[in-house]
C-alpha cells in the first residue's frame, strides 16, 4: 500500500504510515541479526548430551519449573548460559 492510498491528512493516516515506516526499519534490522534458535524435545538430564556443551543468551526454563524443584532445575540449567564475561545479559526465561 503506497502512501497515497493512506488518507494521509488524518491522525490515523499518520499513525499508519508512523507505524509501517517503524515495522519496516525492525524488519531492516532483524535480517542483519544472526540469529539461531535450538529447540530439543528431550528430557531436561539428556539435554547435556543432545546440546554437546553450548551455551546460550536466553534458556528457557518455564515449562521445566512447573514440575517443582526450582531452585535445583535453575541450577542445573545455568551451565547452558554463557558466562557473565561472554554475555553479562544471558538470562533464564521463566513465566512463573
Amino acid at each position: 500500500m503506497t502512501h497515497s492510498k493512506v488518507l494521509v491528512h488524518g491522525l490515523y493516516g499518520r499513525t499508519s504510515i508512523y507505524v509501517r515506516e517503524v515495522l519496516k526499519q525492525f524488519c531492516q534490522q532483524l535480517f542483519q541479526l544472526h540469529i539461531t534458535i535450538k529447540i530439543a524435545k528431550e528430557w531436561s538430564t539428556n539435554l547435556p548430551e543432545v546440546l554437546h556443551a553450548e551455551t546460550f543468551d536466553r534458556v528457557n526454563v518455564s515449562n521445566i519449573l512447573d514440575h517443582g524443584e526450582t531452585l535445583q532445575s535453575l541450577l542445573y540449567f545455568l551451565a547452558f548460559l554463557l558466562r557473565p564475561f561472554e554475555n553479562p545479559h544471558a538470562i533464564l526465561v521463566a513465566s512463573l
